[in-house]
């Protein structure tokens, strides 16, 4: 063996050295230095792997970000460092906040567009809302307006004493001759059909509607009274039975009121009498010119007997009298 020779090998020594071998012996497997003191090996020293609060060696991993360069210093591969962390690159993130930021923007404008619509709407409520103030403006200064005129016109009926305090004719608005208190001192009419009394000096004012000139006979006539018609009339039934009778003078329409009634009663009889009954309606299709009238006869005892019934339709004679609308 040459001199100087170092021992080593995979388990620890167990024979001692010789004289041209170096007292130390290193034990690859582990890493252990070993010194012969002459009578037995002694661990000298150990290399040890490092961890977790213990110093030692540490192995680089060939795939590792970190490795040795040149003069023994350590580096770092970013590329590795990014594909086993996982970290972003400078324009990686410049792109994710750049997109980000878009996004924000749309969402925004999304929201400001919601928010335009929303008052766009409130605006055309608001119009709305302003068109029907206005328009309640307008009926209210109608109503105002008539209103006024209703005041005016109540002023004006005010002014009108019906007590006619003083004793001269037409109307004063300020004291007479002797100092009297204004007020209506005549009361006129312009209608030929209303008359007024007294018709000057103090008193109670009463209205008569005189009516106009009678039209037609006796029998058959009429007169109006303003928009009145008051007319009257004879007929004859043929059946008793809704007999058609024309009125000699037309209405404006149907009549108001049209009473039938018998003309000549002395046909009851003075004992066990026997009266007729009469009932009109309006004609179907022409009731401001015709009308329909029915008679039923009620017959006395003896004749119910007589006839087996004790009413019957008849033959008779009547008159009728009506108030309506003047055509």
């Amino acid at each position: 063996m040459a001199c100087c020779e170092v021992l080593f090998g995979t388990v620890p020594p167990t024979t001692s050295p010789t004289e041209a071998q170096i007292p130390l012996y290193i034990d690859r497997t582990s890493k252990k230095v070993y010194y012969w003191n002459g009578t037995g090996w002694e661990l000298t020293w150990e290399i040890k792997t490092a961890g977790v609060g213990t110093p030692g060696v540490v192995s680089i991993d060939p795939n590792s970000p970190i490795y040795v360069g040149e003069g023994g210093t350590l580096q770092i591969n970013c590329e590795r460092l990014k594909t086993q962390c996982g970290f972003a690159t400078v324009q990686e993130v410049s792109e994710a906040v750049s997109s980000a930021i878009n996004e924000l923007v749309k969402s925004l404008n999304t929201t400001l567009q919601e928010m335009n619509s929303r008052i766009t709407s409130l605006s055309n409520t608001v119009a709305q809302f302003d068109s029907g103030l206005t328009s309640l403006n307008s009926k209210v200064s109608q109503v105002d307006s008539a209103l006024g005129s209703l005041a005016g016109r109540v002023s004006s009926i005010e002014a009108w004493d019906l007590c006619a305090k003083t004793s001269s004719c037409g109307y004063s608005t300020g004291g007479g001759s002797g100092g009297g208190t204004a007020g209506v001192t005549k009361v006129t009419s312009a209608s030929p059909e209303i008359q007024v009394s007294p018709a000057t000096g103090i008193g109670d004012v009463i209205l008569r509607f005189l009516g106009g000139n009678v039209t037609g006979n006796g029998q058959n006539g009429f007169f109006d009274i303003g928009n009145i018609r008051v007319q009257w009339g004879t007929f004859t039934t043929t059946t008793g039975n809704l007999d058609t009778v024309t009125m000699q003078y037309p209405f404006g329409s149907a009549p108001y009121t049209l009473i039938a009634m018998e003309r000549h009663a002395s046909g009851w009889g003075a004992v066990a009498p026997m009266p007729t009954v009469y009932g009109t309606q309006d004609h179907p299709t022409d009731p401001a010119n015709k009308f329909l009238v029915s008679c039923v006869r009620v017959l006395n005892n003896a004749q119910a007997a007589l006839v087996g019934e004790r009413t019957k339709f008849e033959r008779a004679d009547g008159q009728w009298f009506g108030i309506g609308r003047k055509p």
